[in-house]
């Protein structure tokens, strides 16, 4: 017996067999010390979700290194600030071109000629105050003295708050940083998933910043949700690429609403034509104006008060007078705000 398992061994030792998962290696009697548990073959897995029990890309660890999306934990300092960089390295593009426009030559075909929707508009009262949402915030404002019963409490408080609630929430942040990463803490949680109007208004509340790429990704999972997509949606992410100087990337969000199938309002065009008054460049902010006329979308006051306000900028007032002039004439009448300037 003793002479068959020699033979075996060498045999072994020259044929090298396939290794089987119950067999003895030398990695399992000798076990090698890992310095970076990244880069070990070994742990890398295929399965993204070993354990069956816990959902993918869903974790309670505030210490974690964030899902498989990128997105930071609510714990952890997130370097909002290396976003702002990335986004202002790229704020000298080219110049913009016409075809930047055409796809307003393609919105008349799934709206009706441009033509708004009346919309009833719901008197919403104050949730800031309400006793739930205060103590939501209180504990976000000690999330760098978090234990695990204080996470407990707070995942707790964000199952029971109402759309609206957590809407307040949100908005009650003083740093916007924060409500972002309160928001992706949240949405790791298990079986949750937030209401769209959490994403609606973290959109709001992020075109009022230059963090444009948290705003693309918040886009992102409201497409993986499935969450449907309104024009002002679009716009508010107009804005944010606006605000970070990445103008080129604002106009593109124009061709995919349309690829998207939202129908167009004079709401985003009229962010369209900000952005360009406020990128300077005025000439291309006239041209859209003529775009959206042939089309058939008819501008308001506020598109008339964007352009007289970049008129004036640029200390071309005769222009402006004459556009005010002759804003009774297309069905649009002007406002205090229009002689402002």
């Amino acid at each position: 017996m003793q002479r068959i398992l020699e033979k075996c061994l060498k045999f072994r030792v020259f044929i090298q067999p396939r290794k089987f998962p119950f067999t003895a290696t030398s990695e399992c009697r000798n076990p090698p010390i890992i310095t970076n548990p990244c880069s070990h073959p070994s742990l890398l897995s295929t399965n993204p979700n070993p354990n069956p029990s816990i959902p993918p890309n869903k974790s309670t660890n505030l210490s974690g290194d964030g899902d498989a999306y990128g997105t930071p934990n609510f714990g952890e300092s997130v370097d909002f600030d290396k976003e702002e960089i990335d986004c202002d390295s790229d704020s000298e593009e080219a110049d913009i071109d016409d075809d930047d426009f055409k796809v307003l030559d393609l919105f008349n075909k799934n709206s009706s000629n441009g033509e708004e929707e009346e919309v009833v508009v719901v008197e919403e009262r104050d949730e800031s105050r309400h006793p739930m949402v205060r103590e939501t915030c209180r504990l976000i404002g000690l999330r760098s003295e978090w234990n695990p019963k204080l996470e407990a409490e707070l995942r707790h408080l964000l199952r029971s708050l109402s759309p609206r609630q957590l809407a307040a929430v949100l908005r009650d942040q003083s740093d916007e940083r924060v409500a972002v990463s309160f928001f992706y803490w949240g949405d790791r949680q298990w079986r949750y998933r937030h209401p769209p109007e959490a994403y609606y208004t973290m959109l709001e509340i992020l075109s009022k910043t230059r963090l444009c790429m948290a705003s693309r990704r918040i886009f992102r999972l409201m497409i993986r949700r499935r969450i449907s997509r309104r024009g002002k949606d679009f716009g508010f992410l107009m804005l944010s690429y606006s605000r970070a100087g990445k103008i080129r990337s604002a106009l593109r969000v124009l061709s995919f609403m349309q690829k998207d199938g939202c129908s167009a309002d004079v709401s985003v065009c009229n962010t369209a034509i900000h952005v360009l008054v406020v990128a300077n460049r005025l000439g291309k902010a006239m041209m859209f104006l003529d775009r959206m006329e042939r089309v058939g979308i008819k501008p308001d006051v506020v598109t008339f008060n964007c352009l007289i306000k970049g008129l004036c900028d640029v200390y071309r007032v005769d222009e402006a007078l004459e556009m005010i002039r002759e804003m009774p004439f297309k069905g649009c009448n002007p406002d205090k705000v229009s002689y402002y300037r």
